[in-house]
């Protein structure tokens, strides 16, 4: 290399402290993370079974996932029907419940997925929900 680059040339890309630089947008701006989410190793979300409910009844079945790294989980759902909700176990509580209550005529299969996060990664699991015709209704 030839000549003096000169301190025009010089470029300074920097991240907080902590932080390393992963890449750069499309601005050319530097993309950073901490090393704890560079780290991080995504929650895993134990086995979901099957579910079959009748219309206008409830029921609810317990998620829970592991993280091997100790941060805290979130839970989300990532289908969206009017009659599936997910409570999250709170801070500490690696479990969530997911509740159905279907009304009448909402009989047929869902496919419901489960979203555990933790930091920056994710975990989804599926599972088959039927809402079976109400013979009364």
């Amino acid at each position: 290399i030839q000549g003096d680059p000169g301190v025009s040339n010089l470029v300074n890309f920097s991240c907080g402290v902590g932080d390393v630089i992963v890449g750069f947008d499309g601005n050319g701006d530097p993309v950073c993370v901490s090393f704890a989410e560079l780290l991080d190793n995504p929650p895993v979300i134990t086995f979901v079974p099957n579910r079959s409910v009748v219309e206008t009844n409830t029921d609810s079945v317990v998620v829970s996932a592991t993280d091997s790294d100790g941060d805290e989980i979130t839970f989300t759902l990532d289908s969206s029907y009017s009659f599936v909700s997910i409570t999250d176990g709170g801070t500490g509580d690696d479990t969530a419940i997911v509740n159905f209550s279907p009304a009448l005529d909402d009989a047929g299969f869902y496919m419901v997925t489960v979203r555990a996060t933790s930091l920056t990664k994710s975990d989804v699991k599926q599972f088959l929900l039927e809402i079976v015709a109400d013979a009364l209704g």
